[in-house]
């Protein structure tokens, strides 16, 4: 059980917010060392600190995060645990790619795939396999849909095609990605091309340090899907 905190002192350490009732900080945001905080009455944020403390905030509350409690929700972190570190067959570990599956439920859960339909940041492991992930739309008859791929940082192309029905397909093989490469994605038929960059996570064993990487880093999609799964495990 999270531990409510009062006002109290700065702690130099930085903390994503992984649950909150808050339009001025959403899933996902990012916490800077000592940042000050303002909570309206009956906004309510839980925060994850690098170091692993859960830290639960209630409006009217300004200030920035209490230094003091130290013990974590273990259950949470076990959860978010399962949620990052998952290597069971067809489970790889947060930015690998679950398989690629043909007539996925949407919404996909986004640790697999960099979603082309919105663009933004996306975080994967290095050395692994993953893809891309669009909606189909709604009385779409087509038997296939492309796209034209281009590296901000190589100029390089390729064309990434989805047969029909298929959300998902893998990144294309010829095309180098390195840790903040940024990409422009141009759909067949689109009035506007998509704009996404691609991190890579660091090697750790810390569920919270991964967390607050992926936050510093935009990732803030993969955090609430993680979230999502957490909340429903």
């Amino acid at each position: 059980m999270m531990v409510m905190m009062s006002a109290g002192s700065a702690f130099a350490e930085q903390g994503t917010v992984i649950g909150s009732s808050s339009p001025a900080y959403p899933v996902g945001t990012s916490l800077a060392d000592g940042m000050e905080l303002s909570l309206e009455d009956g906004m309510n944020i839980s925060i994850l600190t690098i170091s692993a403390r859960m830290v639960e905030l209630s409006g009217p509350y300004a200030g920035p995060v209490p230094a003091q409690g130290n013990s974590a929700d273990n259950d949470l972190l076990d959860n978010l645990g399962d949620a990052v570190f998952q290597t069971d067959e067809g489970s790889p570990e947060l930015g690998g790619v679950r398989p690629l599956v043909i007539m996925a439920p949407e919404p996909l859960v986004p640790d697999a795939v960099v979603d082309v339909d919105h663009g933004g940041a996306a975080c994967v492991t290095e050395g692994s396999g993953f893809g891309l992930h669009r909606g189909i739309p709604e009385g779409d008859g087509g038997d296939w849909t492309y796209g034209d791929l281009s590296s901000d940082r190589t100029g390089q192309t390729a064309q990434v095609r989805w047969d029909s029905l298929e959300y998902n397909v893998g990144w294309p093989v010829d095309m180098a990605v390195e840790d903040g490469d940024s990409f422009t994605l141009q759909m067949a038929g689109a009035d506007a091309p998509v704009n996404f960059s691609v991190h890579t996570l660091p090697q750790t064993d810390s569920v919270a340090e991964r967390i607050n990487w992926m936050a510093e880093r935009g990732c803030v999609n993969q955090i609430q899907g993680l979230v999502t799964e957490m909340q429903a495990s």
